[in-house]
C-alpha cells in the first residue's frame, strides 16, 4: 500500500480493538428491547469449522439493524459444543433477556 499512498499506515491492533468496542457500545445503545439471532456453522476446505452469529433488531426509530456478533473458529461441531460457544457469546454481550428468537438452518 505504501507504493500507492506514501502516507498510508496500517491500523494497529490497539486501534482495531478501540473500533470494535465503539461498535459494541453503539449496538448496545441501539438494542433496547428485543432481538433475534441467526447462527450458521460451516467447514472450510481444510476441515476447519466456524460459527457465525448475527443479531437483528429494530432501533427506537424502527430501523432494522443487523450486527455480526462473532465469526470464530470452533473445535467441535457437536450440538453440545456449539451450544456452549453460543452461550458464551450470549453472556459476553449480555443479551440473554432480550432474545426472542434464535434461527438456524438446522444443519
Amino acid at each position: 500500500m505504501s507504493l500507492i499512498c506514501k502516507k498510508w499506515k496500517p491500523t494497529s491492533r490497539t486501534n482495531i480493538l478501540k473500533l470494535q468496542n465503539k461498535a459494541i457500545d453503539l449496538m448496545n445503545y441501539n438494542l433496547k428491547l428485543f432481538a433475534s439471532l441467526t447462527l450458521d456453522v460451516w467447514t472450510d476446505r481444510r476441515l476447519r469449522s466456524f460459527l457465525g452469529i448475527t443479531i437483528h433488531f429494530l432501533d427506537e426509530n424502527f430501523n432494522f439493524k443487523t450486527y455480526v456478533l462473532r465469526c470464530k473458529n470452533i473445535s467441535t461441531t457437536t450440538g453440545r459444543g456449539i451450544k456452549r460457544e453460543i452461550d458464551i457469546i450470549i453472556e459476553e454481550f449480555a443479551i440473554r433477556e432480550k432474545l426472542v428468537r434464535i434461527v438456524t438452518d438446522n444443519g
